[in-house]
């Protein structure tokens, strides 16, 4: 009974998020309103510490994340995916500048090492905490404190980094509308491979079920897993099960966007939005105003490199300033808000399902594929090299 009634006022969480991000047009995102009942309901209003973890949505993410990995892999055109070479360098730039003007300018205002320890974290998330942290004694008498640190940067950055960067695709979003440069992305889901010879050719009609679909994407998924037990911490589990999911829909194996196919991408993804949100269960009030200045000091900074970030990659790729910035922050929060930020302004700024398609083609690719060179690799690099250096 617990787990039922759980998991539904978190769906009612959510449920509001959704309200309110369609009366503001976009402006306030289903993951920021989420965010921010579940910090200020943990926090404040005396939620229940197994709110989230007993619902069971824990459980369902470490069981699908791969699974939604592989389908979001399978749903990016590989034409583009080629095209998203400017965006992983832009994700890699970002990462790096955040750690270089946090760690400079951020140990003249606050501690040095809080500095130190903030700006990989910023950057990525719990990846590149793991990755800071491994470079400090646990004996030392401020580790506690640093590790607390960086779980409060954590919880905060869905309420920092998706606000703004939404605002900043919706008006991108707007501007390829205006310009016409939208045109170039309205592709149809099988445009440049319906003519192409696959490896696999597709199944009978009658074969193509929603179990044997699955089956196919699990399939994937534990080929990802098992070829990162073997490259061990050379290769992000996550990255690989996206990379599979491209590299097997070219083949033909997999559908693209296989698990809308086979009705099973809602409820998945709210399970895993709900699972993310299961870290804030441990914030406290005194926590939060204990460590108020250096959140502030590493938050702000490391949201001017992202800007800094994106006016040179600008000036170099010509890709757009908005854009530029709004990959650099893909780090505050990473997957899968930076499919559900694209999916949401596409919707909303759309006039039809044709712009709907063709916004989400424009933005998607890149801020998934900016999340995992930022959130994913770029940022616990940073954290290694910086860890060495406390």
């Amino acid at each position: 009974m617990w787990a039922v009634l759980t998991f539904t006022i978190c769906c009612g969480i959510l449920a509001i998020g959704d309200w309110l991000a369609v009366k503001t047009k976009a402006l306030l995102s289903m993951m920021f309103v989420g965010g921010f009942i579940f910090l200020v309901g943990f926090t404040w209003l005396g939620f229940p510490s197994d709110l989230i973890s007993a619902s069971g949505a824990n459980e369902i993410y470490n069981l699908t994340i791969g699974l939604v990995m592989v389908n979001m892999g399978a749903s990016i055109p590989l034409d583009e995916m080629k095209r998203q070479w400017r965006t992983v360098i832009t994700g890699f730039c970002a990462a790096a500048l955040m750690g270089v003007i946090i760690c400079g300018l951020g140990a003249l205002v606050i501690d040095r090492n809080m500095a130190f320890v903030g700006a990989p974290v910023v950057a990525g998330g719990i990846g590149a905490m793991q990755a800071v942290l491994a470079g400090i004694d646990p004996q030392d008498t401020m580790y506690n404190t640093y590790s607390i640190f960086c779980t409060v940067i954590i919880m905060l950055q869905y309420l920092i980094g998706i606000p703004i960067a939404s605002v900043i695709c919706k008006k991108e979003a707007r501007r390829v509308m205006k310009t016409g440069e939208i045109e170039k992305f309205r592709v149809s889901q099988d445009e440049g491979t319906e003519g192409r010879k696959k490896l696999f050719p597709p199944l009978p009609k009658r074969l193509q079920t929603p179990q044997i679909i699955l089956l196919k994407g699990c399939l994937v998924t534990s080929l990802g897993y098992f070829i990162n037990s073997i490259l061990g911490s050379w290769g992000p589990t996550m990255l690989v099960c996206l990379l599979l999911g491209l590299l097997f829909q070219e083949l033909g194996f997999l559908e693209k966007g296989f698990l809308g196919k086979a009705n099973a991408d809602g409820f998945v993804i709210l399970a895993m939005t709900i699972a993310i949100f299961g870290s804030m269960a441990g914030a406290t009030q005194e926590m939060i105003f204990s460590l108020a200045v250096p959140l502030i000091v590493v938050f702000v900074l490391g949201i001017m490199a992202v800007i800094l970030n994106g006016f040179i990659m600008n000036k170099i790729f010509k890709t757009g300033f908005g854009m530029c910035t709004a990959i650099g922050l893909s780090g505050l929060f990473g997957f899968p808000p930076t499919m559900t930020i694209s999916k949401e302004v596409a919707a909303e700024v759309a006039q039809n399902d044709e712009d709907q398609a063709a916004l989400e083609n424009f933005l998607m690719p890149q801020m998934v594929v900016g999340g995992f060179a930022v959130f994913t690799i770029g940022s616990v690099v940073v954290g290694s090299v910086i860890g060495a250096l406390i």
